[in-house]
């Protein structure tokens, strides 16, 4: 939507035929976030699993495919503001990284192993700190657990930290970060905000908990 004309517009491609090849048809959208080339996208039925579309370069107005690979089924990507985008890929539980300036496919980071292999990584959430290391928060609902993977500005995959949830069967989904470096999580199972603080990463706190106690 335009906000000084209040115009909705709408951008679809169902025909393969056209030179695209982003089929969107059965995709059932899951998210989106805005790089510096455009929106991205991805579906857990998406033909092309990810993809994004040309917005704002020379090559605008064009559908390009990302595949992330067969049985990724990508639920949530987030960019780092540039061209790069960072890809939670549920369907094998590893974080993707995609430069389409600079690469022609996804570079994977490996995250600690979840009870069904097929139901990992769901949620994502990006940070550059001051050294300019991309903190990549993220949750694993089968596993009951989260975690932070810090990833170099060249793509290097650096430490990795992950803790369990203090709340049985808590499965977090949602998460995000702020600007001191605190994970956030939404843990939907146990109905529960729960807070993981810097620099104390041993302590994983539920909201209600440091409400209770003035924290």
């Amino acid at each position: 939507m335009t906000p000084g004309t209040g115009a909705i517009a709408e951008y679809t491609d169902k025909n393969n035929t056209d030179g695209n090849l982003v089929d969107m048809t059965g995709a059932e959208l899951e998210d989106i976030a805005w790089s510096a080339y455009g929106p991205w996208f991805t579906g857990p039925k998406f033909k092309t699993s990810v993809a994004y579309y040309k917005y704002t370069s020379s090559a605008a107005n064009k559908f390009t495919g990302a595949p992330a690979g067969s049985g990724s089924n990508p639920t949530q990507i987030v960019t780092d503001g540039s061209t790069t985008a960072f890809l939670a890929a549920r369907g094998f539980n590893q974080l993707g990284r995609f430069d389409p300036a600079t690469m022609t496919i996804w570079s994977f980071c490996r995250l600690p192993a979840v009870p069904d292999a097929t139901n990992g990584i769901t949620g994502i959430s990006l940070r550059i700190n001051a050294q300019g290391t991309r903190e990549i928060w993220f949750t694993q609902p089968s596993a009951n657990q989260v975690g932070r993977q810090l990833v170099a500005a060249s793509g290097k995959c650096m430490g990795q930290m992950v803790a369990p949830l203090p709340v049985a069967a808590s499965a977090p989904w949602g998460v995000t970060s702020d600007s001191a470096g605190n994970g956030w999580f939404a843990a939907s199972g146990a109905n529960q905000i729960v807070v993981w603080r810097a620099p104390y990463f041993d302590r994983v706190l539920n909201v209600s908990w440091l409400a209770r106690n003035n924290l």
